[in-house]
């Protein structure tokens, strides 16, 4: 999800204003946020400047310092400043309404999906800034997409002056290209999403805004390419996102890319690429975003491994419960009733529960062996023979077995 970072324009964040307050800590962050930098000394210097005077009594710089928290993903340090910031902000209109923009994209990556949804249309509504207006319809046209609704996607478009604005070249058109891409995209027009991200980019380098935090247009646009069979830019965009969410190293980001790599160039490898993006997800607390990756991971799996398959499948469906997406919650339930009703084959031995547990936790073969004072062969059998049982295809599918384990009785 793309969103504009501070108030009223972008003008503020081109690099000869930025260097104009590079003395001023919350500036700093947020100038390594935009170039996609150095993601722990973005945090670290947002954080000092709220004990730095004047940047600790000053509303801006406490709007850019709330501003990299919630897109460096320090949801924690983002929810502490939240509420002090509300009462600093009271007689701002326009400042006010730039901290509902980024607690609307707080609780976006939180997966209240509804709560930032309404948070960007009021905003849309009310604000007195119209470059705010725009980008609350824009951040909520993108929401519309990621809950896969299209004609709430289009009716934003279409009930805002984005497209009016984008004739008209206003300053944060890229922004505003990004949320029309997203509604292209969520009617299936691939080819006019994927020009408008490239657009979106194009812009964006030219202001020395190449973070993955402010924006991951190159992996929607290497999505939108894959999609029209244009495989060899949506290969270029997907590593050049990697490369990019890399260098940021934040979690979220980093999952964002990994996943995108997966579709477009994983090959063998694709399903690692799943589960890692998975684990960033979960790392970056981020439950929508993990919920699309195991429901696909699951996909991926029910050829071959079923059992696995089923469990990334209903944990991919409880988040979606969770976060409120009830198109791709009834999805996760049509693949998990095409998949094979669970048979077990026996119930497991002793020996065979104790050899199973000690993996889960993480021990090896040679490990379980001394513990069980068995050898190493007895232990790589007693496995063996689990796995069988517990309808999954090794160690790597062990941590989402853990249920079954427990419940089994010798």
């Amino acid at each position: 999800m793309e969103r504009e970072i501070v108030p009223q324009t972008l003008n503020r964040f081109s690099p000869a204003v930025a260097s104009m307050a590079a003395e001023c800590p919350d500036m700093s962050a947020l100038r390594l946020v935009l170039a996609g930098k150095d993601w722990s000394g973005a945090v670290e210097r947002a954080t000092h400047a709220l004990r730095t005077p004047p940047c600790r009594t000053e509303p801006a710089c406490l709007v850019r310092a709330f501003a990299v928290f919630v897109y460096a993903g320090q949801l924690t340090l983002a929810d502490e400043l939240a509420e002090p910031l509300r009462r600093t902000a009271t007689d701002a209109p326009a400042l006010a309404d730039t901290i509902v923009l980024l607690n609307g994209r707080l609780a976006g990556r939180r997966g209240d999906l509804d709560g930032a949804l309404d948070a960007y249309q009021k905003l849309g509504r009310s604000a007195a800034d119209p470059t705010l207006r725009l980008l609350a319809a824009a951040a909520a046209t993108e929401l519309a997409a990621q809950r896969e609704d299209p004609d709430l996607a289009a009716a934003l478009i279409t009930g805002s002056e984005l497209e009016a604005a984008l004739r008209a070249g206003v300053t944060c058109a890229p922004f505003l290209r990004i949320g029309r891409a997203a509604m292209h995209r969520c009617n299936g027009n691939f080819g006019a999403a994927l020009s408008d991200y490239l657009d979106a980019g194009r812009k964006f380098g030219a202001r020395g805004i190449r973070g993955p935090a402010v924006s991951c247009w190159r992996s929607n646009a290497a999505l939108c390419a894959h999609a029209t069979g244009r495989q060899r830019l949506a290969t270029v965009l997907a590593r050049q996102a990697y490369t990019a969410a890399s260098g940021w190293a934040e979690p979220y980001a980093l999952g964002r890319a990994t996943f995108v790599l997966g579709v477009v160039d994983g090959g063998s490898a694709r399903t690692d690429l799943f589960s890692d993006a998975a684990e960033l997800f979960e790392i970056a607390r981020a439950p929508a975003e993990q919920g699309a990756v195991l429901y696909e991971l699951g996909c991926r799996l029910a050829a071959d491994r079923p059992a696995a398959a089923r469990q990334r499948l209903e944990r991919a469906r409880g988040l979606f419960v969770a976060v409120g997406n009830g198109v791709r919650a009834a999805r996760a339930d049509d693949q998990l009733r095409r998949l094979p009703t669970r048979s077990p084959t026996g119930r497991l031995s002793v020996m065979e529960v104790k050899a199973v547990r000690l993996a889960a936790a993480g021990y090896t073969n040679r490990q379980i062996a001394n513990k069980l004072f068995l050898a190493v062969r007895t232990v790589e059998a007693h496995l063996s023979r689990a796995y069988a049982k517990l309808g999954i295809a090794g160690r790597e599918d062990l941590a989402w077995s853990a249920a079954p384990i427990r419940s089994v009785r010798p």
